[in-house]
This record gives structure tokens, C-alpha cells and sequence, in this order.
């Protein structure tokens, strides 16, 4: 039986940081939670196995459909990176400040797992030396940057699978330097002398270096291989018939002297791949070829292999896109797993559960429509041993907030009912009733600028009796007055609120409004809505508001501005602010 040392802190749920109270959204998607439709559908069953990743006692993991006594179910519950700088996360300079932000967020959601793609493309690793891999210590910067991820993703208590190649690496005309490795890559997939030099070269000497990281769960040798035989990806990147023709027994072989290599190197470590879809391990009914079973990956080995087994992979992990016109036949989320007769741990690799996606997670097969999150919750309930939605960084964020909600809807399914959520509508509500302004500094003209007196007023409030007041002076022309808001990089950002109340003098001065505005870990300005001294209520408040598409991670200012334009007259007077809440 195959073990894997696994802290069993981390099956437990990261609690965050923040707020009290657990939420999905202010106007959540209906999870099929208790109360709310079916949780437990009647999915249609089969006769396989329901293997899930079990922590024993000792902290090793092997697989079971159930916990004993003194185990624990590891289940995957986790997202798609699936990159920071699309092949460029690793080998030109790790950037372990959004790293960071992007585990903060992915713990903060509750999530346990992050899929981090490496090479992608080929077109920053491997190095290559004319048209074999270049020797190891050419390779060590992308392997010392791996394993600094793998150490921080510790601190955060997060596992990851990482996923050595993607079908991009044929994409010699949509994508950026590939037609420059395409000639290496294609040998890769295709001859065996260059694929041995990177097993020598690259391969054996990652893992010799990450096999002992806490926070590594698996490695994945293939992202959806498939797409580089397929008619739409050979149109699109304009490759004729004999151009580069790499077939599914050359995936496969790739696929299995890959995962031997890696078990030769480190026999416990865990090794998967990322199909496009459950169509590669089944047929229409159900049942069929797994083309990735035990006995396929022996014999996609070159027949002089002694030791065969070592191509087996340890768990499957299949993707689910609703674009191949099955009308739900191949959905996870409407069969139980053991309807594949599947002999292995089943985790869902890649998915959307976002309903407005470009491949929408909207479905409505037998009788029952499942939107968004729902698909996540109902992951759980069918059986699989995890999954990790599409995505969390890349497309600038697109998907990020979709990916939080997977996570959380994730946990209610698991019964994890202690997560706490920093994005809770509630906030973190500031009055100042307790005369603290910890963490608020005020300034004149710039965060850099010259410091202003902040304390606490007894004299007015919005509401209770206290509220926090800048005792600003300022010289004729333009003015900035700010104050800032107490945030660290660890902040997960949705929205803030704040109420402001401008002094007559601020008034007569000209200063005319203000706005809140973030700057995130690239130090962008994200400037919210300018609100006019004129939108006071009748007790001389106005309402401010930053909102944001998308959660923010890794902050780098928040702050509230009041301007005055350049004809303003000097002044010496009081802004006032209450009721401030952080989202």
C-alpha cells in the first residue's frame, strides 16, 4: 500500500483571518445544502470503488472509501492557480509576494489545494542545449524556485499538485515562443533518447529535491494532452496533417515513462495526469477502456522496462467541460463516482463553477438543473475525492470569486461549518467606541506626506457616541487629505464602507468630495466611486463605498481621499469618520 506523509493538520480546514460570521454571498447561489433543493439527488450508481485520500494516525496517506478510528479523509478542496505569469512563474525569478497573496486567498477561502502548472509551453523551462535537455545544472534556478513554493505553501498550510506540461506546447501560432521550442517539444512527446534527457535532466533532479515537502501532494504529468491530436487545436494553431503529428499512443507513452520515472526517483510520491474529460476512461454506459488503467500504462512502456508497475498512476484526475455534446453522460456531477468503475481515487482536476463561464457551469440534465457553486457541493456528495475549480489567478482574476464560493460551498458539503469567511457581508464594522484608532494614519497631500493629528472625538458620531477626527491644516491651492485604513498583505478585499462628515471650514476651504481607493500587490490604483460633499445626509454624513469585480489579495495601500481643487483657500479644520466596515 502506497503511503504519503501528509501533516494531519492540514485534512483539518485553514480557519482565515477576519470576521466572525461564515457566508457565500449576499446573494448567494442556492447551494444544495440542507433545506435547499436535494443534497443527497438519487445520482446514478455503478460498481466501482468511492476511494478517497485517508491521513492515518501516523500521518501517512494511503487510500479507502472510509476512514478507521484515529484516520482522517483528506478531500481535495482546492483551485487552479493555474499560473501567476502564464509559463513564467518558475525558472525567471519566483514573485513570492503574489505567490503569497495568492495562498492567503486560497486559505482564506477555506481551500486546502492549489494545481500549479510548471512548463506549460516549454518556453522558459526546460533550458535545452541544441535539442536535448541541458544538463541538470542548468535547470537548478526553476527547480530551487519549485521547491521555494512548495515551502511557502507549507507556512500556509496548503498542499499542491503540480502539473508538468500543458497541450500548449504545441501552440506554435497562438502562443508566444513556442514556435521556438515546438521542434524540442515534439521530441519530447515523440523520441526516446530526448525524453530520457529531461527524466535525467530535469525530471529525477525536481523530484529528488521536492520529494520530502510537506506541502507536495502529487505531481501531474500532463494538462488535457489530448487537444494536440485533435482537429479544432490543429486548425487553430495552423498545423498541417504531417506537421508535428503526435498521436495518443505517444501521450500515453510519454504519460507512462514519465510517472515511472518519477516513482523510480521517489516511490511514495504521489503521480497523476489531467485528461480533458471522463471519455478517457470510460464509454457512453459508463464502463469501457480506461486508457489510463494499470495494465495500458505497462504496455505503453518500452518493452525492455523490468519494473512495469512503476508506470502506474496513483489517482485519476479528469476534467469536466459541458462542450462535447454529451448532454450530461460524462458529468461528475450527475453520477455517483462509482458509476465509472474506476479503481482508483477520483479528483475532479479542472471545472467551471461559475454560471456565467465561457463553457457555463448552468446545467439542467434529468430533471435537475445545478448552477454554479451547487456543482462544487455536489462533488462532495457524489463520492469524489476532490475538486479544484477553474481559476483563481490567471485571466486577471476572472474567476476568482467563483473559485472562493467552490471552496466554500465545498466545506458546507463536508460539514466544515467552522469556516470563517474574511469576504462576510457583515464586515469587520469599526465605530471607535472603544477609543482605539489602531492601525489608521492620516496624511497631508500623499501616504508619504506630511503626518496630520488623528484621535478619537467624543463630540460627534453618526452613531454611538464616538468617532475618529483628522485635525487638518492646509495651505492655499490643492488639497489631499487621507486617511489610511488598517489592512495587511494577508487582507482579502471585497468592499469597504465609511461614512465622512467635512467640517464647515474643510467646506469653505473647498474641499468638494472624496473616494476610497485600494492599490493591490502590483501597486495599481483602484480607485472607488468619487462621492460630492453635496450627497451629505441631514445630519451632514456622506456615504462612501469601494467595491470590487473580484476579491483583492495582497494589498498594498486602502485608503480614503478628501480633495479640494487648485483655487481652494487655505484652512485649519476637522474631518470626521464613523461606521467604517471592511469587507
Amino acid at each position: 500500500m502506497k503511503k504519503f506523509k501528509l501533516s494531519l493538520l492540514a485534512a483539518a480546514t485553514t480557519l482565515v483571518l477576519g470576521c466572525d460570521a461564515g457566508y457565500y454571498n449576499e446573494t448567494p447561489t442556492p447551494e444544495k445544502g440542507p433545506g435547499e433543493n436535494n443534497p443527497n439527488p438519487d445520482l446514478e450508481l455503478g460498481t466501482g470503488k468511492a476511494l478517497n485520500f485517508i491521513i492515518g494516525a501516523d500521518g501517512a496517506i494511503h487510500f479507502a472509501e472510509a476512514p478507521n478510528d484515529g484516520e482522517e479523509r483528506f478531500y481535495i478542496n482546492g483551485t487552479n492557480v493555474a499560473w501567476l505569469n502564464f509559463a513564467n512563474d518558475f525558472g525567471k525569478g519566483f514573485d513570492y509576494t503574489k505567490a503569497e497573496a495568492m495562498m492567503n486567498g486560497v486559505a482564506a477561502a477555506g481551500g486546502n489545494t492549489l494545481r500549479w502548472w510548471i512548463h506549460t509551453n516549454g518556453t522558459t523551462t526546460p533550458m535545452w542545449d541544441g535539442s536535448t535537455v541541458a544538463a541538470a545544472d542548468k535547470q537548478e534556478k526553476a527547480i530551487d524556485e519549485i521547491a521555494t513554493a512548495l515551502d511557502l505553501a507549507e507556512k500556509k498550510n496548503l498542499k499542491v499538485i503540480f502539473s508538468l506540461w500543458s497541450f500548449d506546447m504545441l501552440a506554435k501560432t497562438t502562443e508566444t515562443g513556442v514556435a521556438d521550442v515546438i521542434d524540442n517539444n515534439f521530441a519530447l512527446l515523440t523520441d526516446n533518447a530526448v525524453r530520457q534527457t529531461y527524466i535525467d535532466n530535469f525530471l529525477t533532479p525536481l523530484v529528488n529535491k521536492i520529494k520530502d515537502k510537506p506541502a507536495l501532494l502529487a505531481l501531474e504529468v500532463f494538462n488535457e494532452p489530448e487537444n494536440m491530436t485533435e482537429p479544432w487545436f490543429r486548425e487553430r494553431e495552423a498545423l498541417a496533417s504531417s506537421e508535428y503529428p503526435v498521436t495518443v499512443a505517444d501521450i500515453y507513452a510519454t504519460t507512462a515513462e514519465l510517472t515511472a520515472a518519477i516513482h523510480m526517483a521517489a516511490s511514495d510520491m504521489l503521480v497523476t495526469t489531467g485528461p480533458k474529460s471522463l471519455g478517457q476512461f470510460v464509454n457512453e454506459s459508463g464502463s469501457g477502456n480506461n486508457a489510463y488503467s494499470d495494465s495500458n500504462m505497462e504496455a505503453a512502456l518500452p518493452s525492455d522496462y523490468t519494473d512495469k508497475a512503476l508506470a502506474h498512476l496513483d489517482f485519476y484526475a479528469p476534467h469536466y467541460y459541458d462542450d462535447m455534446g454529451k448532454e450530461g453522460a460524462w458529468s461528475p456531477f450527475y453520477h455517483d463516482v462509482s458509476y465509472w468503475e474506476l479503481d482508483k481515487p477520483v479528483v475532479l482536476g479542472e471545472f467551471y463553477a461559475d454560471a456565467t463561464a465561457d463553457k457555463p457551469a448552468d446545467y439542467d440534465y434529468f430533471d435537475d438543473p445545478l448552477k454554479g457553486s451547487q456543482v462544487c457541493y455536489r462533488l462532495v456528495k457524489a463520492n469524489y475525492a476532490g475538486g479544484m475549480s477553474w481559476q483563481f489567478a490567471g485571466n486577471s482574476g476572472k474567476y476568482q470569486q467563483s473559485a472562493i464560493d467552490c471552496m466554500k460551498a465545498a466545506n458546507e458539503a463536508l460539514g466544515n461549518s467552522d469556516v470563517e469567511d474574511p469576504t462576510d457581508p457583515e464586515g469587520e464594522g469599526i465605530g471607535f467606541e472603544d477609543g482605539n484608532i489602531e492601525g489608521f494614519k492620516a496624511f497631508l497631500d500623499s501616504t508619504e506626506g506630511t503626518i496630520l493629528p488623528l484621535e478619537v472625538s467624543n463630540d460627534d458620531a453618526r452613531s454611538g457616541e464616538k468617532s475618529a477626527i483628522i485635525k487638518a491644516t492646509s495651505v492655499e491651492g490643492e488639497k489631499k487629505i487621507l486617511l489610511q485604513l488598517p489592512f495587511d498583505e494577508e487582507t482579502v478585499l471585497n468592499e469597504v464602507k465609511m461614512y465622512v462628515k467635512f467640517s464647515p471650514e474643510a467646506k469653505a476651504a473647498g474641499v468638494t468630495g472624496g473616494k476610497i481607493y485600494a492599490k493591490d500587490s502590483d501597486w495599481k490604483f483602484i480607485p472607488g466611486d468619487w462621492e460630492s460633499i453635496d450627497t451629505e445626509d441631514e445630519n451632514g454624513w456622506v456615504e462612501f463605498t469601494w467595491i470590487s469585480d473580484s476579491p483583492l489579495i495582497g494589498l498594498k495601500d486602502l485608503a480614503f481621499e478628501a480633495y479640494g481643487a487648485n483655487n481652494g483657500l487655505s484652512f485649519s479644520g476637522n474631518i470626521l469618520f464613523d461606521d467604517i466596515i471592511i469587507k
